[in-house]
């Protein structure tokens, strides 16, 4: 595994020069880098940080795959950080899911994640208290502050509180216009 692993972070720092050239006229316009996810699709890296049972590299499991975690951030850090942060929400999805979601769950992710899909984090609540809520019918209500990937990630995982506590779903995202502050 680690051949494979070094192999992946070789083709991460040999897209790097294109991710940065990208981010910087992305910085100007303020939008999303989809020729750099375009590229991370292309080298296998949404799929990288799933476990080795489930068809990733382990990237973020044990001692050698932390390290090696950590390498590909620092590489795509060096790249774009708002390329590295989205990415970063991406595994944090993931590895959530892996940990504590069902082993059907787990295995849809990895599935849909081999299919291109970006995974986001909704999970911060508004200012001031709120949230979003599941009610018994399974219908939510409510709100979160933002969601890392917004417009574009077509899943996310989902914090809600229900009658018995927290909860966390993952919901199918139609992709969207991402709205953007204005400058």
């Amino acid at each position: 595994m680690r051949a494979e692993r070094q192999a992946l972070l070789a083709a991460v720092a040999a897209a790097l020069p294109e991710i940065q050239a990208e981010a910087a006229a992305l910085d100007e316009t303020v939008k999303f880098p989809h020729a750099a996810f375009d590229q991370l699709r292309a080298i296998g890296l949404l799929t990288a940080s799933l476990p080795e049972t489930l068809g990733g590299l382990g990237f973020g499991y044990g001692p050698e795959g932390a390290e090696s975690l950590l390498k590909l951030l620092m590489l795509l850090g060096e790249a774009s950080l708002p390329v590295a942060r989205l990415y970063e929400a991406h595994i944090n999805a993931l590895q959530l899911i892996c940990r504590y979601g069902r082993e059907n769950l787990a295995s849809r992710a990895a599935q849909d994640s081999a299919d291109g899909h970006l995974f986001a984090l909704w999970v911060t609540d508004p200012p001031g208290g709120g949230g979003l809520l599941l009610n018994r019918d399974f219908v939510l209500a409510g709100g979160k502050a933002f969601c890392s990937g917004a417009g574009v990630a077509t899943r996310a995982l989902v914090t809600a509180q229900t009658v018995t506590g927290a909860q966390m779903l993952v919901v199918a995202l139609p992709p969207q216009p991402a709205r953007c502050p204005a400058k």
